[in-house]
């Protein structure tokens, strides 16, 4: 992906730009303005973590991307912080080593923010096994749905991060596009789908 690059505050990022997207994202940054910045490298997403810190006094939402599900196999590809209702972070840590993926939670852990996840179990569980150490946080969101929610809970419906996007938020379907090129790759390279990885 192209991006173009800008310096904010004497960090160097990558800046991706409405052009490179496509489908249902596209739509959604162009039409809430949103801004998505992408950092590869350890030094550049430190000196960015403490800007949050210092100059953000909200909390802030951490998520992390991994190559599948299974904790012992699969690996963290990345960790994206939203830092303002239109502003978020994505670091790109596929190629990292053990000591940079640790040092980058680290960073994390030592912010000032409040911070939120949804299933802080699963995102925490990943951090520990591969970096030793659990991403802290604050509040966990399902938890808060399992308790705002349990009627869901008790007719066996999601209350995972995807459904309540879709209920509570106007992006919609936002991940449909991805559901349909996994099934797509998976029948072109003869994958079943539920093996797929994003490795």
């Amino acid at each position: 992906m192209t991006c173009f690059n800008k310096n904010i505050g004497g960090i160097f990022m990558a800046i991706i730009s409405n052009n490179e997207l496509s489908g249902v994202i596209k739509d959604i940054h162009s039409k809430y303005n949103l801004k998505f910045v992408t950092i590869n490298d350890l030094p550049t997403a430190k000196r960015y973590i403490l800007k949050i810190s210092e100059t953000i006094s909200n909390s802030i939402v951490i998520d992390i991307e991994t190559s599948g599900l299974d904790v012992l196999r699969d690996k963290m590809l990345g960790v994206v912080i939203g830092y303002t209702l239109k502003n978020s972070l994505y670091i790109n840590t596929r190629n990292w080593n053990k000591e940079d993926k640790k040092e980058l939670v680290s960073s994390i852990n030592s912010m000032s923010n409040k911070i939120v996840m949804h299933n802080s179990f699963f995102d925490c569980s990943f951090t520990g096994v591969e970096t030793g150490l659990a991403l802290r946080y604050d509040y966990d969101t399902m938890v808060i749905a399992y308790c705002l929610f349990t009627h869901k809970v008790y007719r066996k419906e999601s209350i995972g991060l995807k459904d309540l996007s879709r209920e509570f938020t106007p992006y919609g379907d936002y991940e449909q596009e991805l559901v349909d090129f996994k099934k797509h790759y998976s029948k072109t390279n003869k994958v079943k789908v539920s093996e797929f990885k994003y490795s």
